[in-house]
């Protein structure tokens, strides 16, 4: 892909300079000449242009954030067991070592209804250059969603997706900040949490960390996180 963008850039340089040193012809001849040149600039263009085009979908698309349902909650509750972020990231197994870890921070041991609680999620790793994450809370008795997510007023390095009946907040979809391009070591997002009401009962939080190589693909990525195990638990304050 890179290639071909060179080669079309390399082109236009080559029609211009050549348009530039044309000898003086006849006017005629000259307007001719130009003319064709031009349409091939345009068309050399657009080609890199279409390409171009493509090389950026692409990087997108691999850096917006999973579709929602991979952070391995567990079956129960008539809910099947969802999948880890390396059904994708599948260089490496789950928590392929012990270098890389994540961390949820700012869960009460005791929660009040309806009140809003700012989290950390953090991911750790020696080598990455490159984050993601995707967190969600889980009524245990029913397997249902627990409360809400929200952004931090104005952040977009999170964001909110659901499916079914569970609510989810990822790494967000544009920008260094959502993903962390470059950071050393480790990452981490804040967002908040909205407590459910307390008839919810105790609620866990299941969830994973990428910690990437910053390559733009999903090769070579490292996914960590407890699938099928809690990073968390709150109880309902009373």
């Amino acid at each position: 892909m890179q290639g071909d963008v060179t080669d079309a850039c390399a082109q236009v340089e080559f029609l211009a300079i050549r348009h530039a040193n044309e000898p003086l012809w006849s006017n005629r001849y000259r307007r001719q000449h130009r003319v064709g040149s031009l349409r091939r600039m345009r068309s050399v263009l657009a080609l890199a242009f279409v390409v171009g085009s493509f090389g950026i979908v692409r990087v997108h698309a691999s850096s917006s954030g999973p579709p929602a349902g991979f952070t391995g909650a567990p079956v129960g509750a008539g809910h099947d067991a969802e999948s880890t972020c390396a059904q994708c990231h599948n260089t490496y197994p789950l928590d392929p070592d012990d270098n890389g870890k994540v961390e949820l921070l700012g869960v009460p041991e005791r929660y009040v209804a309806g009140q809003r609680y700012r989290l950390t999620f953090r991911v750790s790793h020696a080598e990455a250059t490159r984050w993601g994450f995707q967190l969600t809370a889980i009524v245990k008795s029913t397997n249902t969603g627990a409360g809400d997510f929200a952004p931090k007023a104005g952040d977009t390095s999170t964001q909110c997706v659901a499916a079914g009946e569970r609510t989810y907040i990822e790494h967000g979809p544009a920008g260094r900040g959502a993903t962390g391009i470059g950071h050393l070591k480790s990452y981490e997002w804040e967002f908040d949490w909205i407590a459910p009401p307390a008839e919810a009962g105790e609620v866990v939080f299941y969830g994973l960390g990428n910690a990437a190589n910053g390559d733009g693909s999903e090769a070579g990525d490292r996914i960590y996180g407890p699938a099928g195990k809690a990073l968390a638990r709150s109880v309902p304050q009373g």
